[in-house]
């Protein structure tokens, strides 16, 4: 073979080697970007389920003041409770100063 034949066929070996290492660099590239953006999403998603859980502790806790606060003040709630042997019942008038109307019973009545 001659030179320059020898001398072509390594110039395009070497040019074929060169665009084989810039592909692979581009692929290298490529994947790390990916990485990241996996990287950045998951990140994102951990700091939202983290706040999510706060909020919902948050929001648990102030149920749970709400309801201790309630029972707290329970014995002094003008509802009646219509369970209890103790509590106000709808039966109890007062007739000296309830109206004619109210002081009307009926038939199967509980007063």
């Amino acid at each position: 073979m001659d030179s320059a034949k020898v001398n072509e066929l390594r110039s395009g070996l070497k040019a074929q080697k060169k665009a084989k290492r810039a592909a692979a660099r581009e692929e290298a590239r490529r994947a790390q970007e990916e990485a990241d953006l996996v990287k950045a999403q998951t990140e994102a998603l951990n700091q939202r389920q983290a706040q999510e859980y706060i909020d919902n502790r948050r929001q648990a806790l102030e149920l749970q003041q709400t309801w201790k606060m309630q029972q707290k003040f329970k014995h002094e709630s003008p509802e009646w409770d219509i369970t209890s042997p103790h509590a106000r019942n709808g039966a109890a008038v007062d007739f000296a100063n309830a109206g004619p109307s109210s002081v009307q019973s009926f038939a199967g009545e509980d007063v």
